[in-house]
């Protein structure tokens, strides 16, 4: 199955759409900006495959490291992808 943690609250429809796939969906429930450190205990040793985000997640290679080996795509629900460290995530997927 493919665990996906959302960082803030998404309109529910996406969600639904998530889970209609038979997705594992863990969403920060709190209505604000994750700080660097809530993310990383969000994200470490959970196992996730998939980190949905927002341009406000600041998606450092502390963070990339946190999310381990297993995470296959930080995907973005924004135009662009500024607040994601490219060369971070390259490095630790190869």
């Amino acid at each position: 199955m493919i665990k996906i943690f959302i960082t803030r609250k998404i309109p529910e429809q996406r969600i639904n759409k998530l889970k209609e796939k038979v997705y594992e969906v863990v969403i920060n429930l709190e209505d604000k900006i994750l700080s660097k450190d809530e993310l990383v205990d969000s994200l470490k040793d959970k196992n996730y495959d998939t980190v949905l985000c927002l341009l406000t997640d600041k998606i450092d290679k502390d963070v990339i490291e946190a999310a381990g080996a297993q995470i296959k795509i930080f995907a973005n629900m924004a135009v662009g992808f500024d607040n994601i460290d490219i060369k971070s995530a390259k490095a630790v997927r190869g």
